[in-house]
């Protein structure tokens, strides 16, 4: 995908903060050129016992001030919903 991104304009692939000698990099760490085994340690694809989707889903709300949270907290508290304060 780094790639691709790369070719279609070399300044997207800068946006991502990574530069063509990363992409080598990165080549070579799943080639296993690199020196180390990485590429025979990765399990092949499909190796989960099963797909496990998340039983809690979340949403992040954000406030302009702590005063504003601080409502919001206590207003959907009073609504029965489980909360998290996030600073």
């Amino acid at each position: 995908m780094l790639a691709d991104l790369r070719d279609a304009d070399p300044d997207l692939l800068l946006a991502t903060g990574y530069i063509d000698d990363d992409l080598n990099d990165l080549a070579d760490a799943i080639a296993g050129t690199d020196g180390s085994d990485r590429a025979e340690a990765l399990p092949d694809p499909g190796d989960a016992d099963e797909d496990v989707r998340p039983e809690v889903w979340g949403i992040i709300v954000t406030c302009d001030n702590e005063e504003e949270q601080t409502r919001l907290l206590e207003r959907l508290a009073d609504e029965g919903w489980q909360l998290r304060a996030l600073m």
